[in-house]
């Protein structure tokens, strides 16, 4: 009996033990997912309340970044539209200077030409000169009549598109004389 005994007991023993070291396992085990768990519920709000933190101070910085270019955006309107008006100013007064200076043109000396024998037509060219028309209707003279077409222009203004067509036309001899009859 006593050796059956001590092995009922040594058994017992192990059977104690077993389940002594199964729940020290369970424990650990509970205690590492637990911590696990609470360590991941720890990060989420973590980053949640860095996501928070982060939008905040993002809203705080759009605000700021906002005003600043609302500032400058008006500024630039400002500045730009000063430098538009100042442009339209100056294109104007060139334009008026430019339309006088054809009106004005036949009474200075650097006109060469008869100021009676020019008429203004404006467009495509600014005059038609018969040139000795004046002389020929007073009966000065008695020679063929030239006639030229001839546009004023001020500063760096060149012909226009349709000016050199006309040039050309008349450098390539397509000027005639007409009667029309009604």
């Amino acid at each position: 009996m006593g050796y059956s005994y001590f092995l009922l007991v040594s058994e017992v023993i192990d059977i104690i033990l077993t389940i002594v070291v199964g729940i020290l396992i369970g424990i650990l085990f509970a205690f590492f997912y637990f911590r696990a768990k609470i360590e991941s519920m720890a990060r989420k709000r973590g980053e949640e309340m860095g996501q928070r933190v982060f939008e905040q101070r993002k809203t705080e910085l759009e605000g700021v970044f906002e005003e600043k270019f609302k500032a400058l955006l008006e500024q630039w309107k400002i500045e730009s539209e000063k430098a538009f008006r100042e442009d339209a100013l100056a294109r104007s007064r060139a334009v008026l200077k430019g339309a006088l200076a054809e009106q004005l043109a036949p009474i200075f000396k650097i006109f060469g030409y008869n100021p009676s024998d020019a008429r203004f037509i404006g467009d495509p060219v600014d005059y038609v000169i018969f040139d000795g028309y004046t002389k020929v209707k007073e009966r000065i003279e008695d020679a063929p009549i030239s006639i030229i077409l001839a546009d004023v222009k001020t500063g760096e203004a060149g012909l226009t598109y349709e000016q050199r067509r006309i040039q050309r036309g008349i450098e390539q001899g397509l000027v005639k004389f007409e009667t029309i009859r009604m």
